[in-house]
């Protein structure tokens, strides 16, 4: 009987409270949101890591060091790269690492319990007497800071393809012309590339595109406007993959 009167009084409170049986638990949901979160960091941290310990066993080269939105890009000297994501307001504690530093001929990468990974960089390549190339080319050239983006005519405005997802390709160390024009020999003087470029005159469905800098046959000196975007190159290498083929 007790037992039943307590029942019934606690069933009555929560008809005539009825806010006091509703619990809110959007700040607990919040707080399972937030350690999925670090969970999902830091098992990219771990790959990330991971990357790291293998391309130091592997005597890996870092070809370039790059400060992006989301942290620090290592590009290494087989193109691959990591990256190492920065803090939360710039706070230690939010991922595996605690800073970035680069030096003259190594980069040291500090953990967040103080233990820290030390990689050589590429030393600086001489091309004091390199000759000056220019790259004329379609797509499979271009790279998003790099090429030529500000040329006209090219009707759906689609200039640079690199770096795609659709691809391995996110550094511009990939690419052909770099790796070529960061030797000895040679060094870039400028990429005039763009997507959709056709050899000569005709373009996709037969578009005539007469004068225009899609062809590569106008690139080649001043343009229709009287503009050279060449540069002063000692050599010009015209580069065209099967799509431009296809438009002669």
């Amino acid at each position: 009987m007790k037992r039943f009167l307590i029942l019934t009084l606690a069933t009555l409170a929560c008809l005539v409270l009825p806010t006091s049986c509703n619990y809110d638990d959007s700040e607990l949901w919040g707080a399972v949101k937030d350690l999925q979160d670090k969970v999902e960091q830091n098992e990219k941290d771990i790959a990330t890591l991971t990357a790291l310990i293998e391309a130091q066993q592997n005597s890996k080269i870092i070809a370039s060091v790059e400060q992006t939105a989301e942290g620090v890009v290592l590009t290494f000297n087989d193109g691959s790269s990591v990256t190492i994501k920065n803090g939360t307001n710039g706070k230690d504690g939010d991922t595996l690492f605690t800073s970035v530093e680069e030096m003259a001929e190594s980069v040291v990468i500090t953990l967040s319990d103080g233990r820290k990974i030390t990689l050589a960089k590429q030393p600086p390549v001489d091309q004091s007497n390199a000759k000056r190339v220019t790259i004329i080319g379609d797509s499979y050239s271009t790279f998003e800071g790099w090429s030529n983006k500000d040329l006209g005519g090219n009707a759906n405005g689609y200039y640079v393809y690199y770096p795609t997802e659709a691809t391995d390709v996110t550094s511009v160390e990939q690419t052909w012309w770099w790796q070529l024009c960061n030797t000895e020999e040679f060094k870039l003087e400028v990429n005039n590339s763009f997507s959709s470029s056709t050899i000569c005159n005709t373009w996709y469905g037969n578009t005539d595109v007469t004068g225009q800098d899609l062809a590569f046959i106008n690139r080649v000196g001043k343009n229709q406007r009287g503009i050279d975007y060449n540069g002063n190159p000692e050599i010009i290498l015209i580069f065209g993959g099967p799509t431009t083929r296809g438009r002669v």
